[in-house]
């Protein structure tokens, strides 16, 4: 479980160390460039995995008749509030830190389906 919550910490934490500006013509710029994109298409399925694993949860909590059951069920949709808070309070406070020092933080999320058509 906790390999998981740190799966997500990392995956919300990485594009920052990739919005450096690099020659993306060839290269090791090129390999950066996609990096980023793959890390800015996770985040949102991360993110729809933890409000799933939540619903697990609470889906195995109201189905459950036995008390042992329904302990699993709620640890397991407390797991998943603590993935989802994590997950989004780094993002504010990367976004608090990029406004403060003045950082360009916008990342286009692009549709997944676009690029596949442009390949």
């Amino acid at each position: 479980m906790k390999k998981y919550i740190t799966l997500g910490v990392l995956s919300v934490l990485t594009p920052t160390v990739v919005l450096a500006a690099v020659n993306t013509s060839s290269g090791l710029g090129r390999i950066v460039v996609l990096v980023k994109d793959f890390i800015s298409l996770l985040v949102p399925v991360v993110i729809a995995a933890a409000v799933l694993f939540f619903l697990y949860g609470l889906a195995k909590y109201l189905w459950s008749v036995a008390d042992e059951k329904k302990s699993e069920g709620k640890e397991i949709m407390i797991w998943g509030i603590v993935g989802l808070f994590v997950m989004v309070s780094v993002w504010g406070l990367v976004n608090l830190l990029s406004q403060t020092l003045g950082l360009d933080s916008s990342i286009n999320i692009e549709n997944p389906i676009n690029k596949v058509q442009n390949i």
